[in-house]
């Protein structure tokens, strides 16, 4: 996953929400848990336009996120 300098990546989790900066963007929604595993589910998400290399990152963090369990 390409990083990028003042373009931060970032995951809170307070409870069942999840709230972040994926680089280009701000998100929130939900973590569900059982066990050792979990589910986020990204249900809102800010839409500021940024250069192609930000948002190269941002879906690879939103790939990597969503197919993230354990």
């Amino acid at each position: 996953m390409p990083l990028i300098a003042d373009y931060p990546i970032t995951l809170t989790v307070s409870g069942e929400n999840v709230s972040g900066a994926a680089a280009c963007n701000n998100y929130g929604g939900a973590v569900t848990a059982a066990g050792s595993s979990f589910k986020i589910n990204v249900a809102s998400m800010t839409e500021m336009g940024c250069a192609d290399r930000v948002l190269r990152s941002q879906e690879a963090y939103l790939a990597a996120l969503s197919q993230t369990d354990s």
